[in-house]
C-alpha cells in the first residue's frame, strides 16, 4: 500500500509500474541480472500489459522475479530469500522511517 499511494494518496490497490520500478530500487532487488528492462518485461507479461496491477498478480510477480534473482534456488525457497532479504528489510525500513510506522504508533 505504501508504494501504491505513494504520491496518489487516493490509490491503495492498484500498483503503477513506475512505482514498481521505485520498489525495486529501494528494496535492492535490482542488479546486473535483474535490470530495470528486465523487471519491465517481468510486470507487463504477469500483468498481461496493463498499466495497473492488482496485489493478487504482484504476489505472482514476486515468484518470477524470486526465481530469476535466485535460479539455482528451488522456487519456493527462493520467494523466503528475497521476502527476507530484500522486502522484510524495505518494509522494517518504511515502517520505522515514514508515517507508515508513526500513524501505528499514535494507534496503539
Amino acid at each position: 500500500m505504501f508504494y501504491t499511494s505513494f504520491g496518489d494518496r487516493f490509490n491503495s490497490s492498484m500498483l503503477k509500474s513506475n512505482k514498481f520500478h521505485k520498489m525495486m530500487n529501494d528494496s535492492n532487488i535490482r542488479d546486473n541480472l535483474l535490470t530495470k528492462k528486465r523487471l519491465d518485461l517481468l510486470f507487463v507479461r504477469v500483468n498481461k500489459h496493463r498499466a495497473n496491477m492488482k496485489f493478487e498478480l504482484f504476489l505472482n510477480l514476486i515468484t518470477d522475479i524470486a526465481a530469476e534473482k535466485y535460479p539455482d534456488v528451488m522456487e519456493s525457497d527462493a520467494t523466503i530469500i528475497l521476502l527476507q532479504k530484500h522486502l522484510l528489510p524495505l518494509y522494517e525500513n518504511i515502517y520505522n522511517e515514514t508515517e507508515v510506522g508513526f500513524d501505528d504508533i499514535l494507534f496503539t
